[in-house]
C-alpha cells in the first residue's frame, strides 16, 4: 500500500522529503558543493578579531582574512 507523503497517521510526518547533508552536498561529479556560510563567516570574524588587536602584523593578517572571507562570500553568493 503506497500512501503519499503527508497522508499517514504519523504526527511527525511533515510531507517534506528529508535528505541528508551528504546527499545534498555532492554535485554530479561527486565534488562537495555546499560548505555553507561557515568558512567565509569564520574568516571574517577571525579577521575582524585580529584586526582590532593592537599589533601591526595581526592587523595586517586580520585585514587580509576579512578581504578573503568577503571575496569567498561574494563569490559563493554570485555563483549561487
Amino acid at each position: 500500500m503506497d500512501t503519499p507523503r503527508g497522508d499517514t497517521d504519523d504526527p511527525f510526518d511533515t510531507g517534506v522529503d528529508e535528505t541528508t547533508a551528504d546527499e545534498s552536498a555532492t554535485g554530479e561529479d561527486g565534488s562537495t558543493t555546499d560548505d555553507g556560510p561557515g568558512v567565509a563567516a569564520l574568516l571574517i570574524l577571525v579577521g575582524a578579531g585580529l584586526f582590532v588587536f593592537p599589533e601591526p602584523v595581526t592587523s595586517w593578517v586580520g585585514a587580509t582574512l576579512v578581504v578573503v572571507g568577503a571575496l569567498a562570500w561574494l563569490t559563493r553568493f554570485a555563483l549561487g
